[in-house]
């Protein structure tokens, strides 16, 4: 019986449908899910933002209901004014 939580070192996960929740996935796979670069990812599981577990100290992984979450938060506006501020507009004096 294969096992649902392994995946062959070639096979690279490029969306969320079907994946386990407690699957682990790797910044790269975040990366590509988000359509982001490996960096942003690696600085979003750095700062926090997105939720991560450090299994070695090369290696992070990001389980896939924490990876829905952030997504979720993002789509929903929660996070929206950290990652997009509002512009500072100068205050004219009077």
């Amino acid at each position: 019986m294969p096992d649902r939580h392994r995946r062959a070192r070639s096979e690279t996960v490029t969306c969320l449908d079907g994946v386990a929740d407690d699957a682990l996935l790797t910044l790269q796979e975040c990366g590509h899910i988000l359509r982001i670069g490996y960096a942003l990812a690696a600085r979003l599981a750095d700062s926090g933002d997105l939720l991560s577990i450090r299994v070695s100290p090369k290696n992070i992984r990001v389980r896939a209901a924490d990876l829905r979450a952030y997504i979720d938060g993002h789509l929903r506006g929660r996070h929206r004014e950290k990652i997009f501020p509002a512009p500072q507009r100068a205050q004219r004096a009077t």
